[in-house]
């Protein structure tokens, strides 16, 4: 919705907006739906995203949008899309990971002690195996990739690390001795 609509807000790692056919509703309409959104964010005490992006419109009227629109200057919808990434990301994640292999939904995150085991051409510039511990305390080898914050050669084998990590999914890769060992990859989202 961020894209289709002008205002944005979050709460912790909850964000929120409105969508509708603002162009299609009178001015009072607009004013009255400005007014509400405000005492919304105010009670919740959100955080909008003018807070963070310069220009990013507080109100639903077309013509606080215009920056939006403009792919050239400060503000515009790329920009507007990588803070809220950026929000997510650093406001997430910020108890304990508490999943298994098999319980886990996608896009869950939290913090995790990770032990890098292997992080060399064959797991590819961006990704490395390591060891994680699941909610019961099991030792669980996982994939991960991250590239989205760190750069290339971040990670050294036989090192331990205080990741914040989001599940992305199961993946496969090859063992040494030539077996397929499924794991659950996980995308770093930053360190604690």
């Amino acid at each position: 919705y961020a894209y289709g609509a002008p205002a944005f807000a979050h709460v912790g790692n909850v964000g929120f907006t409105a969508n509708g056919h603002f162009d299609f509703v009178s001015e009072a309409v607009i004013e009255s739906f400005d007014l509400g959104w405000n005492r919304v964010t105010d009670q919740l005490g959100a955080k909008t995203g003018s807070q963070y992006v310069d220009q990013y419109p507080d109100s639903f009227k077309r013509e606080n949008w215009s920056k939006m629109n403009d792919y050239t200057r400060s503000g515009d919808r790329l920009e507007i899309n990588q803070t809220i990434t950026n929000l997510a990301r650093y406001s997430a994640c910020n108890s304990n990971l508490e999943i298994t292999e098999l319980d886990f939904a996608l896009g869950e995150c939290g913090k995790a002690k990770v032990e890098v085991f292997q992080a060399d051409l064959a797991t590819g510039e961006c990704h490395f195996l390591g060891y994680w511990l699941d909610e019961n305390n099991n030792q669980r080898v996982g994939v991960f990739e991250f590239c989205s914050v760190y750069r290339e050669g971040s990670f050294t084998e036989n090192s331990n690390y205080s990741l914040k990590v989001r599940a992305s999914g199961v993946t496969s890769y090859q063992t040494k001795l030539g077996y397929e060992k499924s794991v659950v990859s996980f995308t770093v989202v930053g360190s604690y």
